[in-house]
Parts: structure tokens; C-alpha cells; sequence
């Protein structure tokens, strides 16, 4: 029934009341869109990373292991900080491994995430992992590093499963939450790892997925080193891994991101596989494995390359169609972001217009004291001594003026056709610890020489030795 307006009008009087006004309503904002950084989603072409619209991209690795950033910015993984550092620097690309690891400072445990801890949570009464249970402030520190990157303009290889953990865990000499003993579950998954793509393999790449997949400046990796022959390496657990994180990626509606492989030739060969990632001992990727983007992404030569050896791998990296990652692997930080800005660096601009070309075969080595670099323990003082090193004609007289080393570097190897490695046998008077050279800069231990005698292979030979006529490693005696 309609009451009469009038009738309602006179109550309200007669009450002394007013009409209730209207509740104010304030919308809800929407939700804030979290950026996803759809710009830096990567492709191939061929060999080469480009981004969506087929252009090629530039790429300038920074990866924190192992030298003196590591703990304070997150390795094995990186902080924000850490990724604001890189960047500016001119890092393009960064490295994180999810490994599972177990944070904290005790034997075979990461000390720069003894306070977030690890992937899994840790069951207070007993110290180990549970594995029915994240580590949620792991995840999120993970999620805040690849946001910044994306911030900043920085891919970031995401290393998925750590074949160096599961492989020295299997070996009996790292904690790992997949040892039965690390767990509240006694589950081991250890002698799996690398091998069967086992249900707690799976969970752990949902989980990764799941955090990090939203985000499109993300590459995948299988796992860093999985590949080692100490994890029973089968390529189906790769080839596995990729369909279920594809799998994950779809389901989500996530983008689809490349997925690289730091394994063997089979997995490298397999269609499914966009890229890969290698190691090697400081030297350049001199091809593109099977035709693919190829990144050198982890070396350790002791003593540790200088910031010019590693610009100088850069750019032959860059010449032969491949991709060279800063690893600081010891290097001072200061060193380290050096090594990134000449990376981040251009190699083209030296007038090499009055380099000799081609050098001839020489049996000499003009080398002269250049510093110390790196830790050499039978060396007086403890320190490598520095050696730099130029062709010498027949007389003495060097081929080109030692005054620029720029000119003298792209000379050498624009004559020599890439930077040879000098290789010497164990008990030689000399003992080189550099396996990669910028300019014939290397450290060595022991006595020291004015002349090293070594033969200069022929430009273009495709091999990087400095070897005798049989092809054995050149025996080098002090006078």
C-alpha cells in the first residue's frame, strides 16, 4: 500500500525528526595494476635475443658470485639494491638461482639469506625444512628483486632447480632441504635431482612460476650446472621441466618466456629449448651452440680476470654472435663494476687502420712487471705478479707502439684474429694462472722472465693456444 505523502509529511513534523540523509558513498579505488613489463618480453632470432617486435637487444650480464657483493646483495640471488647497482653500472641482465638453499651461516648453508631463510619454512623445534610449507618472505624477496629489475629496465635469468647444490649435496658435502635428514618429512629427493622430474621437482617450479612467471623480463634456466655428471643428468628431466612450466605459464595466462638449458648436447640440440647458457674457463662462446642465443654466464679462473680480460671476451663475444656475463668470481667490488661499465661499453671506435695485418708467427714475447692481481701463495708476498705481454719483431722492436693499450688490444686482436690462451703444463718454471687474456695480460706465480718463447697461432685457425709444433702445451724455462 502507498502511503499518502502528505500523511508522511506530518508524522515527520509531529516527531520533530528530519529526513535521514543519504550515506556517502566513497568508491572503492581500483585495484593498483602491477606492472608486468610487457616491453622487455624476449625472443630469438636465430642466434640472437630480440625483443617482441623482432629488434635486437643488447645484452650486459652482472652476476654477483662470488666476489666481495655477493653476501651483502642477496647471491645466490640479488637484492633490489643489488639490482640498482648492477644497473647502474649498464646492466642489462642479472642471474638469480632459487636453488632450494638452506639460509643461515652453519656448514654448507647461503649466510646472505641467513635471516629470510630459504624457499621452504623452517620448522622451529628441529631446524629443518618443511616442505609442506613456503618460506613466504623468500618468495616475496624474490618478487621485490625481478620487479626492480623491470623497474630498471634489467632481464633476469631466473636459474629454476641448482644442479651444483643437488649435485655436492648428493656428494655428500652441502645441506640441502631435499636430503631426508634436512626435512620434518625424511623425503629425500636428492638422487632425482637432474635425473627424474620428480613431484617435489614439480612443486618447486609451480612455486617459481607461480611468484616470478607473472612478470615478463623473466628468462627461464633449467638449472645452473645440472648437467654435472655427479647428478646423473638425464635430458627428459630438462625437456620435462620446460613442458610444465609451459604448462603453468598457460594456465595462468602469463606470458610464455623463453626457457634456456645449462646442461649437455642433447638437451642443447632439443627444439624445445630457446637459448643457452654456458661455462667455460674466462673464454668467449666462439660460436652459437646449435644456432641459438649462447651466453657465457659463469667462469672462475684463479686468479680472477681483470675488468679489461673480461671487456676484451665482451667484445670477441660480440664479433663472433654470442653473449658474455660479468661473473665476479673473487673480483673487488669495485673491480666487478668496472668489468660491467666497459662490458656495458662500446667496442667499436679504435682507428686499427695501422694495425699490421697479419702478424707473423713469432717466437718471442716482449713482457714487462704490470702490478699484482689476485692471490698466487707461491709467490713472494702472496700476490700474482701482473704481466703484460706484446709481439716483438725479430731484433726486439715491438710490432706496434705499447703507448695506447686500447689501439694495441684491438691491434692484436683484429691481427691474431681472437686472444690466445697460453696453456702450461704443471711443473714448468712458470705457472700461468690466467686461462683468458686481454692484450696478453695474464698473472703468473713463481719466478718471473723478460721474454716468454711461444708461437702465435695463424689468424682465422679457429683455435686459441699457445702451443709447440707437436701441439703439446709449451714448455717455458727461465733462463
Amino acid at each position: 500500500m502507498t502511503r499518502p505523502l502528505s500523511l508522511m509529511l506530518s508524522v515527520l513534523w509531529l516527531t520533530g525528526c528530519t529526513p535521514p540523509k543519504p550515506p556517502v558513498i566513497v568508491p572503492t579505488p581500483p585495484p593498483e595494476e602491477q606492472p608486468t613489463f610487457p616491453e622487455l618480453l624476449t625472443r630469438r632470432d636465430g642466434p640472437t635475443f630480440t625483443d617482441t617486435a623482432g629488434n635486437h637487444i643488447r645484452i650486459t650480464g652482472a652476476i654477483l658470485c662470488c666476489g666481495e657483493l655477493a653476501q651483502p646483495y642477496g647471491w645466490p640471488s640479488i637484492t633490489p639494491a643489488g639490482v640498482d647497482l648492477v644497473a647502474d653500472a649498464g646492466a642489462t641482465l642479472i642471474h638469480m638461482r632459487l636453488g632450494p638453499f638452506i639460509g643461515g651461516t652453519g656448514y654448507g648453508q647461503e649466510p646472505a639469506w641467513a635471516v629470510i631463510g630459504g624457499a621452504y619454512a623452517t620448522d622451529p623445534a628441529t631446524g629443518k625444512a618443511d616442505l609442506n610449507t613456503w618460506n613466504e618472505a623468500f618468495w616475496a624477496a624474490q618478487w621485490a628483486a625481478v620487479r626492480r629489475a623491470g623497474e630498471r629496465g634489467v632481464r633476469v635469468q631466473v636459474s629454476l632447480i641448482d644442479g651444483w647444490g643437488c649435485g655436492h649435496a648428493k656428494a655428500g658435502d652441502y645441506a640441502h632441504p631435499w636430503l631426508a635428514g634436512s626435512n620434518i618429512q625424511g623425503q629425500g629427493a636428492i638422487a632425482s635431482c637432474g635425473s627424474q622430474y620428480a613431484p617435489i621437482h614439480q612443486a618447486f617450479v609451480r612455486k617459481a612460476v607461480e611468484e616470478l612467471g607473472v612478470f615478463s623480463n623473466v628468462i627461464w634456466e633449467d638449472g645452473n650446472e645440472i648437467g654435472r655428471s655427479h647428478t646423473a643428468y638425464q635430458s627428459a628431466w630438462s625437456l620435462a621441466m620446460r613442458s610444465h612450466v609451459r604448462q603453468i605459464e598457460t594456465e595462468l595466462g602469463y606470458p610464455i618466456k623463453m626457457f634456456g638449458t645449462n646442461s649437455d648436447d642433447s638437451t642443447t640440440a632439443a627444439g624445445a629449448v630457446d637459448y643457452v647458457s654456458v661455462h667455460t674457463g674466462g673464454e668467449y662462446a666462439d660460436v652459437p651452440a646449435y644456432g641459438k642465443p649462447t651466453l657465457v654466464s659463469e667462469y672462475n679462473p684463479n686468479p680472477p680476470l681483470t675488468p679489461e680480460v673480461m671487456q676484451s671476451w665482451g667484445c670477441a663475444a660480440r664479433k663472433a654472435g654470442t653473449y658474455y656475463a660479468a661473473w665476479a668470481h673473487g673480483m673487488t667490488g669495485s673491480e666487478f663494476l668496472r668489468a660491467v661499465r666497459l662490458l656495458a661499453g662500446s667496442c667499436e671506435g679504435v682507428d686499427t687502420s695501422g694495425c699490421p695485418m697479419p702478424v707473423p708467427p713469432t717466437a718471442e714475447l716482449g713482457c714487462k712487471a704490470a702490478g699484482v692481481h689476485g692471490t698466487c701463495p707461491d709467490t713472494p708476498g702472496g700476490q700474482c705478479r701482473l704481466w703484460d705481454c706484446t709481439p716483438k719483431r725479430a731484433g726486439g722492436a715491438p710490432i706496434w707502439p705499447e703507448g695506447n693499450a686500447t689501439v694495441r688490444m684491438a691491434c692484436e686482436m683484429k691481427s691474431m684474429g681472437g686472444l690466445p690462451t697460453f696453456a702450461f703444463p704443471a711443473g714448468s718454471t712458470l705457472r700461468m694462472d690466467h686461462e683468458a687474456h686481454n692484450g696478453f695480460a695474464f698473472a703468473v706465480g713463481g719466478r718471473g722472465a723478460d721474454v716468454i718463447r711461444c708461437s702465435i697461432p695463424r689468424q682465422g685457425a679457429g683455435w686459441r693456444g699457445c702451443v709447440d709444433g707437436s701441439r703439446q702445451p709449451l714448455v717455458v724455462r727461465i733462463p
